[in-house]
């Protein structure tokens, strides 16, 4: 092997460019003219990128599906996804109250009736999910092998902190929160339940439809 390979800087470059994928495909997917061009934008660019990272994958030490934490969910698993989700709600509304977040409204495009949120959470789940397992079932999990606990945590978190700017701070709060669960139940489905719920309920709070 090259004395100059770095396993964790090649790590965080395939996360770097992954993220940049999916905020691209958030950005298409917020300009969509209705609830399901958005799930089908978001769809095609998750596709992209979990095809870029499979590529990138011959080139780094394998990691497994039951280190990345795809295992079988279980009732600790759903306990602390709740809990999490709680909790990285209420630092939201904090936030909101703070007025670090700016007063929005979540609007669906070409909707007619509440149907609409179904494609809505639909394509909320299937970020949160993208998300949950490029930073703590493969970021987090790989940091934390090649170079220790304390640097995969702080990677991973204000990595996920960047993604969600110009508004990093609550983001990388929330994924110190999502490592520390992910770290407890080796479950991915924690943090993922935790994240849906976040998002999930604040959009819902923040909701209107732009008729067309």
């Amino acid at each position: 092997m090259n004395k100059n390979y770095h396993p964790a800087f090649d790590t965080v470059s395939v996360a770097i460019f992954s993220t940049l994928i999916l905020v691209f495909g958030v950005f298409l997917s917020n300009r969509a003219d209705t609830p399901w061009t958005f799930v089908a934008f978001y769809m095609v660019t998750l596709t992209v990128a979990v095809l870029y990272v499979k590529a990138r994958a011959g080139l780094m030490p394998s990691i497994s599906w039951k280190e990345m934490g795809v295992i079988r969910p279980n009732w600790e698993s759903l306990a602390y996804g709740i809990a999490g989700g709680l909790l990285t709600y209420g630092i939201g509304l904090a936030l909101l109250v703070l007025d670090y977040y700016p007063a929005q409204q979540h609007k669906i495009h070409g909707a007619t009736d509440w149907l609409a949120i179904a494609p809505l959470l639909l394509g909320t789940l299937l970020q949160v999910t993208a998300e949950e397992i490029l930073f703590r079932g493969y970021l987090f999990s790989r940091l934390n092998r090649q170079v220790g606990l304390p640097i995969a945590i702080a990677v991973s978190s204000i990595l996920f902190g960047i993604l969600h700017a110009p508004y990093v701070l609550g983001p990388t709060i929330y994924g110190l929160i999502f490592a520390w669960m992910f770290l407890r139940t080796k479950n991915i489905l924690a943090p993922i339940i935790a994240h849906f719920l976040h998002n999930g309920t604040l959009t819902l709070l923040t909701l209107e439809f732009a008729l067309r």
